[in-house]
């Protein structure tokens, strides 16, 4: 068991849900967790997000966010962001190879509205930065868990 002693979380490990997902080219990852029954949210423990890109082509900053909503382009507006980053791999400087930026963090428990969706998902242009470049590789990661836990059934035996 573990305790998030800031908002008096108890989760179990074998409670993490773990969503991935990889995109190739200009299509964006989007990593989503399903909405959970009513009073239950998702919180989010830990994201990782990885871009790749050929040399001298992805200069220009892309963005990534962690938003209550399901999966849909973030630019639809309507759902709130919980967290942002901004990746810029700066390769103006670079003249051949491929390169790579690596965002894992952890011990967040941001906790979402209840009976919502949670994704992790890279933003396009319209949410104010640049789609990846043709070669580029993306994936999103987002674990963590529902609270409070969904109770188990129990058979109860008659005879104890």
């Amino acid at each position: 068991m573990a305790i998030d002693s800031r908002n008096d979380f108890v989760y179990s490990p074998l409670d993490l849900f773990v969503v991935t997902a990889f995109a190739a080219g200009t299509t964006l990852a989007i990593a989503s967790t399903a909405a959970q029954a009513a009073s239950i949210r998702n919180v989010a423990k830990r994201v990782g997000v990885t871009l790749s890109a050929p040399a001298a082509g992805q200069v220009a900053p892309v963005g990534v966010i962690l938003r209550d909503s399901a999966t849909s382009p973030a630019q639809t507006g309507g759902a709130t962001v919980k967290k942002c980053y901004s990746i810029s791999l700066g390769l103006a400087a670079v003249s051949a190879g491929l390169c790579c930026v690596n965002i894992d963090e952890d011990n967040l428990h941001i906790p979402g509205t209840a009976a919502t969706a949670m994704t992790l998902e890279f933003i396009g242009t319209t949410g104010g930065s640049t789609t990846p470049v043709a070669a580029s590789i993306s994936s999103a990661t987002l674990i963590g868990y529902a609270f409070p836990k969904q109770p188990t059934a129990v058979a109860l035996n008659a005879n104890s």
